[in-house]
């Protein structure tokens, strides 16, 4: 059996997500969303994606602390 790749998806621009979240699900990966860095960083506590994309000026935030909170659980390699 092939296990599914999550992508974690975080960004303010919904027509961003709206437009790659059923492109990324059409290819079969699982999707997770979050519209800004604090429920980001709150759900990066309880999943572990294997890939994150992540808007860089998010409006309560910059995404690379995101990045640099997913390096420091150990997730992937950046």
């Amino acid at each position: 059996m092939i296990q599914e790749k999550t992508v974690f998806i975080v960004d303010d621009d919904e027509g961003f997500v709206e437009s790659i979240e059923p492109f990324l699900k059409r290819k079969g990966y699982n999707t997770l969303i979050a519209r800004n860095l604090e429920s980001a960083l709150r759900m990066l506590d309880k999943v572990q994606p294997d890939v994150i994309i992540v808007d860089l000026l998010l409006e309560d935030g910059e995404g690379t602390r995101l990045i640099k909170e997913a390096k420091a659980k150990g997730l992937g390699s950046y």
